[in-house]
């Protein structure tokens, strides 16, 4: 399962507000606050679809990530991130994102990547993706 038909395609975008305690001395928003955003979409995505809700069960660990700053962000701000899927694995998936202006989505602030991989918590071993992953992405019924 190396790829799909999907892949590219927004899967999910959500809008997030920058907060006055994301800039740095030099009043743009600091490096560390851009994962914090991308990490923000994924989970309000997992969420929305209910993939994180039986974390006792399967839990996805990001083992991977990135992201090429394009622009400084400015307090304020509202962004718009949007997720596609990448590469789709037998036991992961990874996601390209986009942080854009939302009052401008032609401003790309920065671009990012995310690879996850789905494990059983018990064991901390990798499982192969769950139905619930599968179906969300439209590779199962």
């Amino acid at each position: 399962m190396s790829s799909n038909d999907n892949a590219n395609a927004v899967l999910f975008s959500v809008r997030l507000p920058v907060r006055w305690g994301d800039q740095d001395a030099n009043n743009h928003v600091n490096n560390v606050s851009y994962f914090r955003y991308l990490e923000e979409a994924r989970v309000q995505w997992m969420l929305r679809h209910d993939l994180i809700a039986s974390a006792s069960e399967f839990m996805p660990v990001a083992v991977k990530l990135g992201a090429t700053f394009l622009k400084p962000i400015e307090y304020p701000a509202e962004l718009l991130i949007t997720s596609a899927l990448g590469e789709v694995g037998q036991r992961s998936i990874s996601l390209t994102h986009r942080m854009l202006d939302a009052a401008d989505p032609e401003c790309c602030y920065a671009e990012g990547y995310a690879k996850l991989v789905w494990t059983d918590p018990a064991t901390g071993k990798s499982v192969p993706l769950p139905a619930s992953v599968l179906k969300v992405l439209g590779l199962a019924d």
